[in-house]
């Protein structure tokens, strides 16, 4: 009976640090990709993925 509270204080001061660590890393991670999808689909001209036409050439020339 005495090693039950030792183990769970080891998984205390251990797993859970480590696992707290993990889940900040990948969500970090996932937002750092979210924000550079969203940075992307916001610097596309939203013409231009749809339908390639002339007047949005045209634009797509005059800004680049």
């Amino acid at each position: 009976l005495l090693c039950l509270p030792l183990l769970l204080s080891w998984v205390v001061t251990r797993v859970l640090p480590s696992a707290f660590i993990v889940a900040v890393y990948s969500w970090t991670w996932m937002g750092v990709a979210v924000y550079l999808l969203l940075a992307l689909a916001a610097s596309r001209p939203p013409c231009c993925t749809r339908t390639r036409t002339r007047r949005c050439r045209r634009t797509a020339s005059w800004s680049a």
